[in-house]
């Protein structure tokens, strides 16, 4: 399971349509040999929000239905893992809608690794879906802080612009 969640993390890296789908087979191929395994649902999560921000599969369905599931299942076995936190509250948040609780599970993934950047990237998107643009701000400068070549540095970025647009 360990070595299938690895590749599928890789795939998703990747960002494209094929490896996307390439990620999600690989993260529910782990969940076949071990359907506890917490990192394994984060990302079959996560791949799936990332299919659904890039219009890849619908807002409404099995897709999308799946992502929200494997993001509750892991809050409930992610045990102090702040990475499984981080990938399963922003599931909440984009397909979901329940900023609360992705906001509780990055705040949670912060407080167990105050150097981790990747929540507070994804925090401060969460914190402007909740019009909570005083906050977000300085949570998407600390992020591009934390790490300033992190490959995922233009969704810092993205955080940061949706933070100044609602800030008005």
């Amino acid at each position: 399971a360990y070595d299938l969640n690895l590749r599928a993390q890789a795939q998703a890296n990747k960002r494209t349509r094929e490896s996307m789908a390439a990620s999600v087979r690989l993260a529910r191929q782990a969940l076949a040999l071990d359907p506890d395994y917490a990192p394994a649902m984060a990302r079959l999560a996560l791949s799936q929000t990332m299919r659904y921000m890039r219009h890849w599969i619908p807002m409404a369905g099995p897709d999308a239905d799946e992502g929200i599931r494997m993001a509750w299942q892991a809050l409930g076995v992610a045990g102090d893992d702040p990475l499984v936190l981080d990938f399963a509250g922003l599931t909440l948040a984009s397909l979901a809608g329940d900023n609360d609780a992705a906001l509780s599970a990055l705040d949670r993934a912060i407080a167990l690794n105050p150097n981790f950047a990747l929540a507070f990237g994804h925090r401060a998107l969460v914190l402007a879906y909740l019009d909570r643009s005083v906050e977000a701000i300085p949570s998407a400068h600390k992020a591009m802080s934390l790490s300033p070549l992190d490959t995922g540095t233009f969704s810092f970025c993205q955080a940061l612009a949706f933070a100044h647009l609602t800030a008005g």
